[in-house]
């Protein structure tokens, strides 16, 4: 419940932020691939376990689990 609570808020933060001209969608999905990427820069440099989907494959979803 806590993650639909936690999603819920976030999606309505961004409609909000976007309606008022604070932010872009296109520039916030920019943005979010960016901090993604660093973030399995650092998982994968401190040895934490990360379970992702690779969303450049367009024929099928894949799970890569780093280690």
């Amino acid at each position: 419940m806590k993650t639909l609570e936690a999603t819920s808020f976030l999606y309505a933060l961004v409609e909000l932020l976007n309606e008022k001209g604070l932010i872009s969608i296109d520039e916030l999905d920019e943005r979010k691939k960016h901090v993604a990427e660093r973030l399995v820069k650092v998982f994968i440099e401190s040895g934490i376990g990360l379970l992702y989907q690779d969303l450049k494959r367009t024929s099928t979803l894949s799970n890569k689990k780093l280690m």
